[in-house]
């Protein structure tokens, strides 16, 4: 899906959606608001957002997005795994609800890696390389342990 107008791929209402194995260079890359389902092995590059996850996906893993202001904005308790971000211009990963597992991500060249938006989650074993801020808005107390290599602030509070 490349070269139109609006969104790539959208999974909208009371449905079971499994979105798999495509490429999208559109809009925002990847919409997932669906009742149930899964957002796996994806390919997302050049998009005002890669991907937008509501609804009740059983996971978001395996995906590669790529040059997009944001990779993936999580408002949903799904789990965030394996995936690998890259030259997200404003955040790789960014959390619009609490109990979010972020885990064994690989986010590369990010303004902020991970922004919390003050939600607290799981967030462990992910790889964060060349980063202006690592950890974004994390509330207080919050234990994440990661891998932080060339990242010029690696926390910051404010919640």
């Amino acid at each position: 899906m490349h070269d139109v107008d609006a969104n790539g791929i959208n999974a909208f209402g009371n449905l079971n959606a499994t979105i798999k194995l495509n490429y999208a260079a559109a809009g925002a890359g990847i919409v997932f608001s669906a009742g149930e389902g899964s957002v796996i092995n994806n390919v997302v590059s050049g998009t005002l957002e890669g991907m937008g996850i509501q609804g009740t996906p059983s996971s978001v893993s395996g995906n590669t997005v790529e040059n997009s202001p944001v990779g993936i904005r999580i408002g949903t308790t799904a789990p965030v795994k394996l995936n690998k971000i890259v030259n997200s211009s404003t955040y790789g990963i960014q959390l619009f609800t609490n109990g979010v597992t972020v885990q064994s991500n690989t986010i590369t060249k990010s303004a902020s890696a991970i922004r919390f938006s003050c939600n607290s989650g799981t967030v462990s074993s992910n790889t964060i390389n060349d980063a202006a801020i690592g950890l974004d808005n994390v509330p207080t107390g919050l234990v994440a342990p990661n891998t932080f290599l060339s990242v010029a602030t690696v926390r910051t509070g404010g919640c």
